[in-house]
């Protein structure tokens, strides 16, 4: 788990929103996290979505995605 998003860390993402696993970042998969996240399901992944995941994945609600919150997420699908 290097912090990095790649095809692998979008497949398991998608599987978690119950999207296509494409390994490509969408416009679907967008909104499909969205969804998930409970907020508005607009395809623009801001700061809302951003801190709705960050709860989630346990990780500080600044609403930006940098490495600490990939390595979260990575770490959050591969145990759920």
């Amino acid at each position: 788990m290097g912090g990095a998003v790649g095809p692998k860390t979008v497949r398991g993402l998608q599987r978690w929103v119950g999207s296509a696993q494409t390994g490509a970042f969408d416009l679907t998969t967008k909104k499909a996290l969205q969804r998930k996240m409970g907020v508005s399901q607009d395809g623009v992944i801001g700061p809302i979505t951003i801190g709705a995941l960050q709860r989630i994945v346990g990780v500080s609600q600044d609403g930006n995605w940098g490495s600490a919150t990939t390595k979260a997420l990575q770490n959050y699908l591969n145990h759920h």
